[in-house]
Order: C-alpha cells, then structure tokens, then sequence
C-alpha cells in the first residue's frame, strides 16, 4: 500500500517503485490506474492506514483482509484542491469513482500475496463493497 500511495502522488515518477511490491493483475491495474492518474494531471492525496491480517497461508500464497482507515483524495496535480465529485465532473478508471474515493471511512479489501524471489508481492485486490469491517485490534 505504501508504495502505490507513494506511486499515485507522483504518478509521472520514472520508477514509482510499483514493480517491487506487486505482481500478475494488481500490477497491470495499478500500472494503469496511474497511467489514468497522469493522463488527467491528477494526484492522489491524504492518507490511508491500513490493518493487513493474515487469513490464510498455503505455501507461497497468502489471502489477507484489510480494514484501512481511507482519508484519501484524488487531487489536481500540484494543488491540494480536490476533483470535484458532483454529477458531470470526470470520472477515471481509478477504483470506483472519484466520488466514492473522497469520502473518508473504512475500506475492506480482500488481497492474495504470492512470495516471488523472497518477497511477497501483492497479486490480486478485491474491495468488499457493501461489506462493512472493523480494525483488528494489534493483539489480533
């Protein structure tokens, strides 16, 4: 998470840092959403603090749950001025839609993590719309 939070604050960065930490579909799609993000001179601002649980572990394959704390924005690049998220302001393949990314709440995400050459890199993310979740507490 924290280098594509690095990678959508700059999206025009020469290595956004992307290819270490995520493999297979969620590399494609993060490829593309910033590919999106420096298209529109947009910029993603704020912060998100997640709580990654492990699920499952079967080898070099982990499923992870995530309750993050999302305070994120999409922004015009060089300003901290959000993107209007009223009807008819434009939209991008970012997540869902711009609109939705502006609200600050709690996101659940679903991920698989494969281990490639001794480091797990992300593989595939599923937001869990419409399915509340609450922090694991650090005992967890």
């Amino acid at each position: 998470m924290t280098a594509w939070f690095a990678a959508a604050a700059d999206p025009g960065a020469q290595d956004p840092g992307i290819v270490e930490w995520y493999t297979g579909v969620a590399l494609t799609l993060a490829q593309g959403r910033l590919g999106a993000l420096q298209q529109s001179d947009w910029v993603v601002a704020g912060t998100y603090t997640p709580h990654p649980v492990v699920t499952n572990l079967d080898g070099s394959t982990a499923a992870v749950q995530d309750c993050g704390w999302n305070a994120t924005y999409v922004a015009d690049e060089g300003t901290a001025t959000a993107v209007s998220s009223e009807a008819g302001a434009p939209t991008m393949p970012f997540n869902e839609t711009v609109a939705a990314r502006m609200a600050a709440g709690w996101l659940n995400f679903t991920a698989t993590m494969v281990l490639q050459s001794g480091t797990w890199r992300l593989s595939e993310q599923l937001l869990e719309v419409n399915t509340p979740c609450t922090a694991a507490s650090p005992s967890a």
